[in-house]
């Protein structure tokens, strides 16, 4: 007898491993929590060179987010929107949406999440990431405010 998911065309995952599996990715997240939970930015501590910043001084949409996370592990939400305010608004949302996917991995064995999120919100919030990258390197003092600090 074949189950559900084989049916569907995709092969499911033993439950023993699916647990395995979800624990490893819990633990890394754990790992790298602590690590960025450690680094100290304001002595000048580094996470990940930008390479667009290296080669080109241009900020993209993401620098400044490992400085965001390092201020939201600390509680510090003022500090977050100071070093990238999308990554102070989106690493929230980016965080349930892959405990979301450990869930549903977890339990069906495949993801059932991402097939239920409507498409135009993402699309926007792309277009916003993509228009963030342009405006923060615009030489204007009006968005000095969206530059890492």
């Amino acid at each position: 007898m074949r189950s559900k998911a084989s049916e569907a065309g995709t092969p499911s995952v033993a439950l023993p491993l699916r647990i395995a599996l979800c624990l490893a990715a819990l633990l890394l997240f754990a790992g790298l929590c602590v690590l960025l939970y450690s680094i100290d930015f304001s002595a000048g501590g580094r996470f990940l060179p930008c390479l667009l910043f290296f080669l080109t001084g241009l900020y993209c949409p993401g620098c400044g987010s490992a400085r965001a996370a390092n201020r939201l592990l600390h509680l510090d939400f003022t500090g977050a929107l100071t070093a990238n305010p999308m990554a102070a608004l989106l690493l929230p949302l980016i965080l349930l949406y892959l405990l979301a996917l450990l869930y549903s991995f977890l339990r069906h064995g495949r993801d059932r999440v991402t097939p239920l999120l409507p498409q135009k919100p993402l699309w926007f919030v792309f277009g916003l990431l993509l228009l963030f990258g342009v405006v923060r390197n615009l030489p204007l003092p009006l968005f000095d405010l969206l530059r890492p600090h």
